[in-house]
């Protein structure tokens, strides 16, 4: 993809302390794009959310303003607080401000109409019809999602015949959230209590014994324990595209998801021959039954699918996507 601006990108990225996924994937690939072009120029008004790591994009607050006004565009992201008082201040200089929702909830969070361009991690096709500004911007795979640095296409029959846990249900399933709950329930009393289910953060809410706790998400067990699974079965949550989604497909796994056909996103995978997808737990159970007693069928979509998702679905990609927009109209 050539980015190349007719002139340099000044981005600067307003955030708060509180971590959000989304906003990690953004900043980790725009300080991979701004290492790789240098007319990209971003900064963070935050030391958080990847930027404790690139300290070189972390504006001192007493030059945040100084920043903002030699800036292109300015992206405010959706953590569980939004800096809005810098958004409306810097909204009425006439800045372009674009908006990164990435909350759970299936719904714009804010008016379209307020922001220059609107990203939506769950995007609807039919705010993308309803609002020309609105552009799909789902997770992506994060670099430490990764465990290890070898690239597993060249020689992914040796990864896949390292698998020796067949099956992993991918979710966070306490009585809280009754839809996966379910899912869980008749995954184990079909194959019993010896496969993996692993929640999300390990919270004292959430401890049960039908659980096999791995520990805190993103740590190295965790990774391991997907290196080592052929299948990941994932779920709808408070939101419907999730990071397990990703973290299973960068490890070589065969993922299976509900169906996501009422989105729109970039590059999109390919059920039945990237991914799985199921629509209600008949089904799903009826496919892992299939694709655990055909392993060469099995590793082939794990294959696809952790090839989609390296050439199209890491942050860098994102980033890169973003500008792409940004140089349309720059």
């Amino acid at each position: 993809m050539n980015l190349r601006p007719k002139a340099k990108i000044k981005i600067l990225v307003i955030q708060t302390k509180e971590y959000d996924y989304l906003t990690a994937n953004l900043i980790e690939g725009l300080h991979e794009l701004s290492k790789k072009y240098f007319w990209l120029d971003f900064k963070c008004v935050e030391d958080s959310n990847y930027a404790s790591f690139y300290t070189d994009h972390v504006v001192p607050s007493s030059d945040i303003d100084l920043y903002a006004n030699q800036s292109d565009f300015i992206i405010a992201t959706s953590n569980r607080f939004v800096r809005y008082d810098l958004v409306q201040k810097y909204s009425s200089l006439g800045k372009k401000i674009i908006f990164l929702d990435g909350a759970d909830e299936g719904h714009l969070i804010y008016s379209p109409q307020n922001f220059y361009m609107y990203l939506k991690r769950e995007c609807h096709l039919e705010y993308t019809q309803q609002h020309k500004n609105v552009k799909p911007f789902p997770f992506a795979a994060e670099n430490r999602y990764f465990l290890q640095s070898n690239d597993y296409n060249k020689d992914f029959d040796k990864l896949w015949a390292g698998k020796s846990n067949g099956l992993c249900c991918l979710m966070k399933a306490d009585e809280n959230r009754k839809h996966r709950f379910e899912i869980k329930n008749a995954i184990q009393e079909k194959y019993g209590d010896t496969d993996y289910y692993i929640g999300g953060h390990v919270q004292d809410s959430a401890k049960n014994p039908t659980y096999s706790f791995i520990g805190q998400f993103h740590n190295e067990a965790y990774y391991k324990t997907l290196l080592n699974t052929k299948i990941c079965v994932d779920a709808w949550g408070a939101g419907k595209w999730t990071s397990r989604f990703f973290e299973g497909l960068a490890n070589g796994c065969l993922v299976f998801q509900q169906s996501l056909q009422d989105f729109t996103y970039c590059s999109e995978f390919l059920d039945g021959k990237d991914v799985i997808f199921y629509y209600n737990i008949g089904e799903l159970l009826e496919k892992i039954d299939y694709y655990l007693n055909n392993d060469e069928e099995a590793k082939q979509i794990a294959h696809n699918g952790y090839q989609k998702l390296i050439q199209h679905h890491k942050s860098v990609h994102r980033a890169e996507y973003l500008v792409e927009l940004l140089r349309k109209v720059f």
